[in-house]
């Protein structure tokens, strides 16, 4: 997530961006620490998650045909 490297770096930059965060979700108790995000990661099925993630990019395609990402670039 915005070029993280680590689930420390990912808490950090949520923590940074908490106000443009809470516009998606409250986030009433704040942003969940790195272990607890390892945590939800490491739980999910691993095949679940590609096919979701695979969708959710092929639906942004759908709608934004001519982008072409490279190494997280458009």
């Amino acid at each position: 997530m915005a070029g993280a490297e680590d689930f420390c770096e990912i808490e950090r930059w949520a923590k940074r961006k908490l106000d443009f965060l809470r516009r998606l979700l409250p986030f009433e108790n704040g942003i969940p620490s790195h272990n607890a995000l390892n945590d939800v990661i490491n739980a999910l099925p691993a095949t679940l998650f590609a096919e979701c993630f695979t969708r959710w990019v092929e639906s942004l395609r759908e709608r934004e045909p001519d982008i072409v990402a490279i190494h997280g670039k458009t």
